[in-house]
């Protein structure tokens, strides 16, 4: 991957561009910060590596010029509106590759997604959905064999796969969700999780 230049917005501590680089997956990182504390740990989590900090909101401090150069950005650990807004912010500085982990389900950037992203792969640690999005502008045939709302909601790829921590996560969901008082929400939830389930030829048929 020589020449990768990495984009992480919000690392908060510098530990994941510190990884790609000692790890040799990047050549070089520019990392975003927008608050002073987490840029003056970033600062020095990565000192004396080839890295760049800087202080500023999502990809404004990004100008259009340095974005040509940037092969693959990283937003983690924030909300999936939170990081779709920060996406669709700067359209013309994305780059090609893209990689969220959003702590509240990837729905909203799926969505977002259509029409400029595929989902090139997805994988699930615990109950974190991490999403690597490539862009193109034809249809994505992750969502050829799959529901579409099955496939916003928990992923194409991990639900074509039958991927097991996200059997093991609807599971634990439809436990959760048939225990709470009998609302329209949480009936519509469990409705989708057995769904999933069904889907993956998991159903309880109840």
């Amino acid at each position: 991957m020589r020449g990768h230049r990495h984009l992480d917005i919000g690392s908060d501590h510098g530990y994941l561009p510190r990884y790609l680089l000692e790890s040799g997956r990047i050549a070089h990182a520019i990392v975003v910060e927008k608050t002073r504390a987490p840029y003056e740990l970033s600062c020095r989590t990565l000192m004396g590596l080839p890295a760049d900090v800087r202080l500023g909101d999502g990809f404004e401090p990004i100008d259009d010029a340095l974005s040509a150069t940037i092969d693959s950005v990283s937003i983690t650990g924030m909300g999936a509106k939170l990081i779709t807004a920060i996406l669709a912010r700067h359209p013309q500085r994305l780059p090609p590759r893209i990689v969220v982990q959003p702590n509240d389900g990837a729905e909203t950037i799926r969505r977002w997604a259509i029409g400029s992203f595929h989902v090139a792969n997805e994988q699930m640690i615990a109950h974190y959905e991490i999403v690597t999005l490539v862009r193109s502008t034809d249809k994505d045939p992750s969502y050829a064999a799959v529901p579409e709302q099955l496939s916003f909601r928990f992923g194409p790829r991990l639900l074509s796969r039958r991927d097991p921590q996200l059997l093991a996560y609807l599971v634990l969901q439809q436990a959760r969700l048939a225990a709470l008082p009998s609302t329209p929400r949480a009936h519509r939830e469990l409705a989708l999780v057995r769904e999933a389930l069904a889907l993956l030829g998991c159903g309880d048929d109840r």
